[in-house]
This record gives C-alpha cells, structure tokens and sequence, in this order.
C-alpha cells in the first residue's frame, strides 16, 4: 500500500497510517517530504510518532523524498495507491493532484476520497475504488478488498492507465483547441506563422 505526495496535513497522509493500522496484513510506504530531507523534517517526525503511537510503525516505512523521475519505478512495486485527500473546500472543488496521474499511469489500483473534483476522472468500481473522505474504516475496507481480488486490482488499474490518456498534455491542448473553435484556433494548432515582407 503506497501514497506518494506531499506529505502536508490538508493532503490527508495521515490518514495513511490510520489505514495501516486497521489493515495488519498489509506494509505501507509513504513517500514524500521537504527536497532536503532529514530526519527532522517535521511532517515525517509527526507520521513517524503517529505510526508508533498506533503500534504500526514496524510495517509503515517512511521513505522521505524522492526525485520526480523515480516516481514511476516507485508507483511500479504498488499494490494499492492511497489519495486520501479530506473533504475540504479546496480539494471537495477545485484539486486536481498530480499524484492522481502518476498513480493512473502507472496503473495502480487506486483508493481514491470520493470528492467531486476527483470524480471528473475517477468512477468507482471502473477505475478506482472511492472511499468517503476522512474515514480510515472506509479505506481499509477497499484496500482489503482490492488485496482480496487481485483480478478487480487488475481490472482498475488497468482502466486507470487507459483513461489517463486522455489527460496528457496533447490531449488537454486538443481538447481546449476544439473548444475554442474558429480559424483563430486553426492558426494556434498550426504553429505561429513567420512574416514575410512585401517586395
């Protein structure tokens, strides 16, 4: 079980540990945290203390940052990717985390909050499975399930990787040329034109 993110409060990571703790077969890894990180990074100090204090910190292995471009490689040894974000203002309307697309992309089975910015691109049981925002009982449940039905894991994730094409940059670009309309747009897709002087 992975999240991979910042590991701020409003980005619900602790939440992470919670999960850990109600689903005991399972080791979590969180990665995230300050660029330079050190042990007294204080984000990672209060999930580290959060994980002993629930008796957990012996499956909850906090990795701390890593390069962007090792994202993939980390997202690959997932079985489940948690994105627990609380249902706050912010993340209920206007969130789209990057950490979503990294997940899709790499075709994790996903337990995602059920927030409605979140289901513009996730639907339940089709590509991800949503649980309700803030609620470890309601996580540990679909990650249970997910490790319980390797074939549903498959099946998400899989979806997952597919759909998230149609959220790359070529197709956001394509998608807002289309919107806009109109030989203006036209020239846009084409490319800016050189002038050329009069003789």
């Amino acid at each position: 079980m992975y999240y991979v993110g910042q590991l701020y409060p409003w980005k619900g990571a602790g939440l992470v540990v919670e999960v850990a703790a109600r689903v005991p077969e399972a080791k979590v890894v969180i990665v995230g945290g300050q660029t330079n990180w050190t042990a007294d990074d204080p984000d990672i100090a209060a999930l580290g203390e959060r994980a002993r204090a629930l008796g957990v910190d012996g499956r909850v292995e906090l990795r701390g940052h890593v390069p962007y471009d090792r994202v993939p490689d980390v997202l690959a040894q997932a079985s489940v990717a948690l994105l627990p974000l609380p249902d706050e203002p912010v993340a209920r309307l206007f969130t789209s985390p990057l950490k979503l697309f990294d997940y899709m992309a790499a075709g994790a089975p996903i337990v995602a909050s059920d927030l409605p910015a979140l289901r513009e691109v996730l639907q339940d049981n089709v590509n991800a499975l949503l649980a309700r925002p803030g609620d470890p009982d309601a996580f540990a449940e679909a990650v249970r399930r997910l490790l319980a039905d390797p074939a549903l894991a498959s099946r998400l994730g899989a979806q997952a990787r597919a759909d998230v094409l149609g959220y790359c940059w070529e197709a956001r670009a394509e998608a807002l040329l289309d919107f806009l309309g109109g030989p203006a747009t036209e020239s846009l897709a084409m490319g800016p034109t050189r002038s050329v002087p009069a003789s």
